[in-house]
Order: C-alpha cells, then structure tokens, then sequence
C-alpha cells in the first residue's frame, strides 16, 4: 500500500513539475513563437474545412428507375472528377465535379439550376465518397424540389442502357 503511494506521489509531482516548466516557458518566451491559443483570425483562413452536412436528405434511386424516366425530363448531373467523367460517363451527362474539400460556388450551382430548366435533376458521383449525393443535397438546399440521386453512383447507371434524348 506505502509503495502505490510513494508510486501516484511520485507521478503527480513529476505532472507538477512539467505542467510548471510548460507554464514557465510560456511565460517567458517572445511573441515570434506559436501561441498557447490561436490568434484572432487564426481560423478565417481555410485552415480548417467544414464538414459537409447533409441537412437535406435527396431520394435515392435505383439506376433501373432512372432509366425507365422520359430522358427529355432529365438532366443526368455527373459528381465525379473530371478524369472518371472522360473516361466514361451517362449519354447526356453533365459534368459538374463535386469535391468536399472545394465546394462549387453558388454561382455555378444557380448556373446548372438555370441550365436544368423545368427538368429534374438526377446526380451520379462517386459511391465510395457520396459525392452524388452530396451534390444532390447542396441542390435541395439551394432550392430545387424535384432531384435525387443514384444508388451505385455513376457506374451503376452507365451499367443500364444509356438513356437518348436532347442534348444537355
């Protein structure tokens, strides 16, 4: 019993004296050394990258219903990078690359809305990161009532016959 004192003694005065030369370090040193705390405006610049938060949840469709949609109503929006779209992608797809990190800017967003019309949207992405429905689910917030997304992403519905219809 006398030991396991002499043992958490000996840890909390060893914690004491580290926590002081930490304290005393801080103290002392100039300003030109990091910060116990962030400076004002430390977090302004992008350091830190919000979390996507799916505040609206789109439908999620299997690729067969999708294809059995009148094409000329639909507007296929591919989520994938650029690289995965020109290697293959839907019959009158469009090309919007979704990233977490680079969010697109409203003015793209309103510009594909304006682009889509009176048709529905319908996103495919990458299943592996949700960029599909991600994508889908910024276009909810921004307003738009009729869009989902596909189950299996892009490569699911390009598995299905590709749907003809306008160009997009």
């Amino acid at each position: 019993m006398i030991k396991v004192l002499k043992m958490v003694l000996g840890c909390a005065v060893i914690a004491l004296l580290s926590a002081g030369a930490g304290l005393g370090y801080n103290a002392l040193r100039g300003q030109g050394d990091l910060p116990l705390v962030a400076s004002e405006g430390y977090y302004d610049n992008k350091v830190f990258v919000p979390c996507p938060e799916v505040l609206s949840h789109p439908e999620a469709l299997e690729p067969s219903r999708v294809l059995r949609w009148n094409p000329d109503r639909l507007l296929v929006v591919d989520a994938r990078e650029e690289e995965a779209f020109a290697k293959g992608h839907h019959e009158g797809s469009v090309s919007f690359p979704y990233s977490v990190l680079f969010p697109p800017e409203p003015s793209e967003v309103t510009a594909l809305i304006a682009r889509a019309g009176e048709r529905t949207l319908v996103v495919c992405g990458d299943p592996e990161i949700g960029s599909g429905e991600l994508l889908a689910a910024d276009f909810m917030q921004a307003g738009v009532e009729q869009v989902y997304h596909v189950k299996g992403g892009c490569e699911a519905l390009m598995q299905g016959q590709a749907c003809k219809g306008p160009g997009r």
